[in-house]
């Protein structure tokens, strides 16, 4: 209705078209500016361009919800300018200009407004079979063309496809929720956004095997492993507590505590085996963090809620582990330093 005053309602569309107004003007000099000109952007206009970006098209979003009106123009129209940006990055600037500030503002614009745009549009329950396919076609042409930018957004996606599930909750609950707590349980959505996680790492393993890679080109393998790991971590420690809490007696807090910390000491142990293949040697930059975080666990969880056999356990797993994984590690094949570059590019720098 009208408001108090007697005024008459702001017209929704006006509204919408002048909180539009200042990123379609600012976005459409900057295309000109960089493009046109052939020059590249500073570290300043790229920054002022994001923020007149979200200026805009968020006081769009939410004028729009406060008016009752839909957003699904606001999302196509983004998912549009996603892939325009997209286009320009890989079609245009990296043949033009090479892979400068330029490259990266148009790459990451595209990505950003992906995710923006489809969250606008879809309901949230098939968002992460969405960004899941998308990370799985990021994976599959950052392979086929060599591009370390579309393996990091395949490592995006996978990512915020896990993370609308409530994937992390689990892990969380998984690894640091107390026993009395109701943890949260893996469904049907979490589960098949970290099979997809999976796949996704090992599209980009096979995809670069053989190469001599620096840290820099691992790096969205590594996002990836973390996320697979800490999934597949998670669900044995969830199975280990439900099927020896029907078997032990005991307090379920010292239960559960040497299953974490069992799981976390045979995981160290498994990865720098693994990692001492040349193809996995990202893995092996998970032995040191896992082997502190491990040791900071037991006296500070264990010993407070461990009986004398459970520490004995804990305690004995965490010794083999602390000298096993690091011999393991060592006899592994390094990986490349940051400035070896890779054998498919002529191009520096790791994206």
């Amino acid at each position: 209705g009208a408001p108090l005053s007697g005024r008459p309602a702001p017209d929704s569309g006006a509204v919408l078209a002048l909180a539009l107004a200042l990123p379609a003007f600012y976005l459409g000099s900057f295309f000109v500016y960089t493009l046109r000109g052939r020059r590249e952007a500073g570290f300043f206009e790229i920054l002022q361009s994001f923020g007149c970006l979200v200026a805009g098209y968020l006081g769009a979003v939410l004028g729009q919800q406060s008016s009752g009106g839909s957003v699904a123009v606001l999302g196509w129209t983004a998912v549009v300018i996603a892939a325009a940006s997209y286009a320009i990055a890989f079609a245009f600037v990296r043949r033009r200009q090479g892979r400068g500030l330029n490259f990266f503002y148009f790459a990451w614009l595209g990505f950003l407004l992906v995710m923006t745009g489809t969250a606008l549009v879809l309901p949230d329950r098939w968002l992460p079979y969405l960004w899941g396919t998308l990370g799985i076609v990021a994976a599959v042409a950052g392979g086929h063309f060599d591009r370390g930018t579309l393996r990091l957004h395949c490592a995006a996606f996978l990512s915020g496809a896990a993370a609308v599930t409530g994937l992390p909750g689990v892990i969380l609950d998984a690894f640091i929720a107390p026993a009395s707590d109701t943890w949260h349980r893996l469904r049907a959505p979490g589960l098949t956004a970290w099979l997809v996680a999976s796949l996704g790492y090992v599209l980009l393993v096979v995809t670069q095997r053989g190469r001599a890679l620096s840290a820099g080109r691992r790096l969205p393998r590594f996002l990836l492993a973390g996320l697979v790991l800490a999934g597949a971590g998670s669900l044995l420690v969830s199975a280990l507590v439900a099927w020896l809490g029907t078997m032990v007696t005991g307090p379920q807090g010292a239960l559960i505590a040497t299953v974490r910390t069992v799981v976390l000491a045979a995981t160290t142990i498994l990865l720098a085996a693994l990692a001492r293949n040349s193809d996995l040697a990202e893995l092996s930059w998970f032995v040191n963090p896992l082997l502190v975080a491990t040791g900071m666990k037991l006296l500070v969880k264990d010993l407070r809620l461990g009986t004398p056999i459970s520490l004995f356990l804990g305690f004995a797993c965490f010794g083999i582990a602390l000298i096993v994984a690091p011999r393991l590690r060592r006899r592994g094949a390094p990986v490349s330093s940051s400035s070896e570059a890779p054998t498919t590019e002529s191009a520096p720098g790791p994206l």
